[in-house]
């Protein structure tokens, strides 16, 4: 159901972002969810050209809502194991993630929205040794029945090719 890749892009590569099987609280209606992700180890600059939502069958009516944000890059990030599930967005979470609520929106999703696709000549740019290696994911799920026994293991994939595009997206 997404919008394919511009013809003019031959080579690409994926990588997921996905929350771990995040415990849905019961007796909140709204949650929002945080956690860190290391970006790939790229041996040169890509460019993200595409992203689209990867929601758990069952867990279409949860999912509200997400954000990607660029950690900053001389900053130091505490990378959870990629078994941990995450924390959810308040004073629990590490200290060090605050800090990337400041920097550029990789990514926004919300519920109705499909895959975004970037102008042929727009991407935002990784591998770099000027571009952060983390992001930070914030997920809004919502409860309003309340139920119990939800986990949640959606997120978001990231398409990005070394044919790199003549603008680099700025800042969101």
């Amino acid at each position: 159901n997404g919008i394919p890749e511009p013809q003019s892009t031959k080579t690409t590569y994926t990588y997921d972002l996905l929350m771990n099987n995040v415990s849905i609280p019961s007796n909140q209606h709204t949650t929002y969810w945080c956690q860190v992700f290391q970006l790939p180890e790229l041996a040169s600059k890509h460019h993200v050209i595409k992203y689209e939502p990867i929601i758990a069958p069952g867990n279409e009516g949860l999912v509200h809502h997400l954000l990607v944000y660029s950690c900053q890059k001389a900053r130091n990030v505490t990378f959870l194991p990629e078994e941990h599930p995450g924390h959810e967005c308040s004073p629990n979470m590490p200290d060090d993630w605050w800090p990337c609520y400041g920097n550029s929106i990789v990514a926004a999703w919300a519920v109705g929205a499909g895959s975004t696709v970037y102008p042929e000549h727009v991407g935002y740019s990784i591998g770099d040794e000027d571009d952060s290696r983390f992001v930070l994911m914030e997920m809004h799920y919502d409860n309003p029945q309340l139920a119990s026994g939800k986990f949640d293991s959606s997120g978001l994939r990231l398409t990005y090719t070394p044919e790199l595009r003549d603008n680099p997206q700025l800042a969101s």
